[in-house]
């Protein structure tokens, strides 16, 4: 199975721990992973933005979803 995803929580997988996996890139090859280990968000723009959303437990199910354009994090990179 192959999906064209560009981040996964451990939530997502049954583990209950605050850590993120993403390619800012968004595109397969290009970019590099970022782990976020126990981020928090300090500071958010107020700007929101329309952006298109899938979900890789439902291939091919999208929707429009309100984003912040911005975030600042405190994080671990590993």
């Amino acid at each position: 199975l192959q999906d064209d995803g560009i981040g996964l929580s451990a939530p997502q997988v049954g583990v209950n721990v605050q850590l993120m996996v993403f390619n800012p890139a968004g595109v397969k090859g290009e970019g590099e992973e970022i782990v976020l280990v126990n981020p928090v968000v300090y500071k958010f723009s107020k700007h929101l933005s329309v952006y298109e959303e899938g979900c890789l437990s439902f291939p091919g199910i999208y929707a429009n979803v309100l984003v912040r354009v911005a975030f600042i994090f405190a994080l671990i990179k590993i």
